[in-house]
Formats: C-alpha cells, sequence, structure tokens
C-alpha cells in the first residue's frame, strides 16, 4: 500500500529516467532480460547514476532519456508517482517497478 502524497508535494515534476525493461514488460522484446536479470542490471545502474546520470542514461534500454519533460499528478502508477513526487531535487531513487520495466528516476525539478 503507498502512502498518499503529502500535500507539500509539487503538482508536477520534471524528471529524467533510466529504463530497464524485462520480459513481460511493456514493449518489452520477447528476447528482453528476465525480470531477476532486470533487477540485478537495474541496481547497478541506480548506483551508478548516483555519480553520473547521464552515463547510466546511455547504458539503459531504450526509452531512457536525461529528461523526458513534465508529469503532472495522477498520471503514474501510485509507487512511482509517490516516490517521484516525493524526491527532493536532484535525488536519484532506487530501482522502481513499473508496468514498463525498472525505473530509475532523477528529478530535475
Amino acid at each position: 500500500e503507498v502512502p498518499p502524497l503529502p500535500d507539500t508535494a509539487p503538482k508536477q515534476v520534471r524528471f529524467g529516467v533510466v529504463l530497464v525493461t524485462y520480459v513481460g514488460a511493456e514493449l518489452a522484446s520477447p528476447t528482453a532480460r528476465s525480470k531477476h536479470d532486470a533487477l540485478e542490471h537495474a541496481q547497478k545502474l541506480a548506483a551508478d547514476a548516483r555519480t553520473d546520470f547521464h552515463a547510466a542514461v546511455r547504458r539503459g534500454d531504450d526509452g531512457s532519456a536525461d529528461d523526458v519533460g513534465r508529469m503532472q499528478r495522477g498520471v503514474l502508477e501510485p509507487v512511482a508517482e509517490y516516490v517521484l513526487f516525493t524526491m527532493p531535487p536532484g535525488g536519484i531513487s532506487d530501482p522502481i517497478d513499473t508496468p514498463r520495466g525498472y525505473w530509475i528516476a532523477k528529478r530535475i525539478e
């Protein structure tokens, strides 16, 4: 169960994301890595992202980007939204399991 967003959470955030897909995730290829291997890869990329987010983006899967733009509240699934909207600007998340695969998110603003 995901707690509700605090009243202090912004109405929108701008963020970047490193995507690591796995078999069964939305738009993943049939030859994508297993969920277990994807999590291991995402954990390594998350550690790297804390020192060089751009390098982690380059090593992520298609769909990874330094800046994916602005996202309004109420669009993402609850876990991803809670992490993104409670993280401070400049913060980088641990891997988040989303329908699209694992995300390592960086809140830009």
